[in-house]
């Protein structure tokens, strides 16, 4: 991923860090953050048929849309938010083959098999018919837990740097930087595979959140604050077979990436998600759901100080709570 070219790149400060899925996948899907209801699970939580989320913003411009989880869909109630979105094609583990899994990690499929599966529904959206397409894909191969696989099997070995960590803490870096390197290859297959189609096609993938082993990896002296925002960012990548403009967008809240992703994709946009894309990622790139925020200044605020930025979050915390209340209906989530 590292040397792929015609890419967009950055970092994503989700809510959670080790576990919170589905947190992220709210945020992502609504613009919503969950700084509005801290401590929740969404899907179970919420009504999601009454929200407007990117579901609704694509299928209203003729898009027609699917959900791929390969896992059981009873994990985090997904087999009632998806269809409460509005998916118009709804997969889990049960409903297709060729899964495939690594070693002892019979749990997690690997994300070069639901890649291929991904190209599978790809393939069969366009039998369909001509309305373009739009595919949410929730890996789970990299899950936790890790040193499930024997260690003499693990083929990435990190040799130096982890001296003052115990003997576990290696089998689990190994095994989960194994994993990583495992979905860059997987990545390299599904960017050659969407080469050759006719159709533009662009892809954003970016993480959940970091696994518990990541404040293993602190190895250098930061701030409280600084700790906090790394340890809740994950990477994130666009890359489409159409030309892009290179960019690295840095840190961006969760909430911001879906409607930024999607101006670049051309679409058009709802009033809330043009206010997101436009003014608030530019002024307050960082909104998170644990209390802070990042102003384009550098400097990380607390959603209580009254800075220069508080009216253009309050705007976007009374935005998001509309929509969390279930005005779904309002002009304010239509494409105009």
């Amino acid at each position: 991923m590292d040397n792929l070219e015609n890419c967009i790149r950055g970092y994503a400060v989700v809510p959670g860090l080790g576990g919170g899925t589905n947190s992220s996948e709210y945020e992502l899907l609504t613009g919503n953050s969950l700084q509005l209801v801290p401590g929740i699970t969404p899907f179970s939580s919420l009504n999601m048929a009454k929200e407007a989320t990117v579901v609704n913003l694509l299928e209203e411009q003729g898009y027609r849309t699917a959900a791929f989880h390969p896992a059981s869909g009873s994990n985090y109630s997904r087999n009632l938010a998806y269809p409460d979105m509005g998916f118009d094609g709804i997969y889990f583990a049960k409903d297709v083959d060729g899964l495939e899994f690594w070693k002892q990690r019979v749990s997690f499929a690997t994300d070069e098999s639901v890649f291929t599966i991904l190209s599978e529904l790809y393939e069969s959206g366009l039998k369909e018919g001509n309305s373009p397409l739009f595919l949410y894909n929730l890996t789970i191969q990299n899950h936790g837990g890790y040193a499930l696989v024997t260690a003499d099997q693990v083929p990435l070995q990190v040799t130096e740097g982890l001296e003052e960590l115990d003997e576990w803490s290696h089998y689990e870096i190994n095994e989960y930087l194994s994993c990583v390197n495992m979905t860059d290859q997987a990545f390299q297959g599904l960017t050659a595979y969407f080469e050759t189609v006719e159709r533009p096609v662009i892809i954003c993938m970016v993480g959940d959140h970091c696994p518990t082993i990541a404040p293993k990896f602190v190895n250098k002296e930061l701030t409280e604050e600084e700790e906090l925002l790394y340890l809740h960012s994950t990477p994130f990548i666009i890359w489409s077979n159409q030309e892009l403009e290179e960019e690295d967008w840095g840190f961006l809240g969760m909430p911001c990436l879906m409607p930024k992703f999607l101006d670049v994709a051309g679409v058009g946009l709802s009033p809330y998600y043009r206010y997101i894309a436009e003014e608030l990622a530019l002024e307050v790139p960082v909104v998170t759901s644990f209390g802070v925020y990042q102003g384009k200044d550098g400097i990380i605020y607390s959603y209580e100080d009254e800075t220069a930025y508080t009216e253009q979050v309050n705007s976007y915390l009374a935005m998001g709570y509309w929509n969390a209340t279930g005005h779904l209906e309002d002009p304010l989530f239509d494409v105009p």
